[in-house]
């Protein structure tokens, strides 16, 4: 394709899109709930995916202080980046793949993540040269506010330098696609078992896809054309 893309974003989503993390979060969240006399079911994993951890606490400790949440967090991150370098966290299949077509075509890509900057370092140190794939990542620390709001979208845009309309997000996640779509822009949702189909596509979903490997340039690119 002759088409100069230079003037197009991909933003991606991390857990659950680009690696699979999710099992490892909802067995430490499950057990770190459990310790503290909690219940936390996979519909709530599933209904709060995407949050950071500290927004996910908030209705389970509603006594307790924005400090206390903030150590909460930190001793539930710790223990899921104990977990995950035990069993190591490569890209889920497609990934490297359309990484580097995508970068070959022009594309500037960035990450916009409700996960620690300590996570999205052990992601490229799982994956080695990963991070020469980025221009800008967007990580916990750097938002005021989580998914579904579009505040790390609209963050990622900025530090890719692209506006948002000319942007894709490829989630994994309702709250992330709702947050895209609220940023203004377009979002490819990864359902591997098209269990959501629906409910992304309420939530703002330009298309639901089951599989990463069938990803390619043209179908991105013809998206952001749509």
């Amino acid at each position: 394709m002759s088409t100069n893309l230079n003037g197009y974003g991909i933003i991606w989503d991390m857990d659950g899109t680009m690696v699979d993390t999710m099992p490892i979060h909802l067995e430490v969240l499950t057990d770190f709930m459990t310790s503290q006399g909690l219940q936390f079911t996979e519909e709530d994993f599933i209904r709060t995916s995407g949050m950071p951890t500290i927004e996910i606490f908030k209705p389970y400790f509603p006594k307790a202080s924005y400090e206390e949440l903030h150590n909460l967090s930190l001793l539930k991150d710790a223990a899921f980046r104990e977990k995950a370098e035990k069993v190591g966290i490569p890209f889920l299949p497609g990934v490297a793949r359309l990484l580097q077509q995508l970068k070959e075509a022009g594309f500037k890509q960035g990450i916009a993540t409700g996960s620690p900057a300590k996570n999205l370092e052990l992601v490229f140190n799982s994956n080695p040269g990963s991070q020469n794939y980025f221009s800008g990542t967007v990580v916990a620390e750097d938002t005021k506010r989580g998914k579904p709001n579009p505040e790390v979208f609209l963050k990622a845009a900025e530090k890719l330098e692209i506006a948002p309309e000319k942007c894709l997000v490829i989630e994994d996640g309702t709250m992330g696609i709702e947050g895209a779509h609220r940023a203004g822009m377009r979002t490819i949702a990864y359902d591997p078992d098209l269990s959501r189909v629906e409910l992304f596509k309420r939530t703002g979903a330009t298309v639901v896809i089951q599989t990463l490997e069938a990803l390619s340039v043209d179908f991105i690119w013809k998206l952001l054309l749509s």
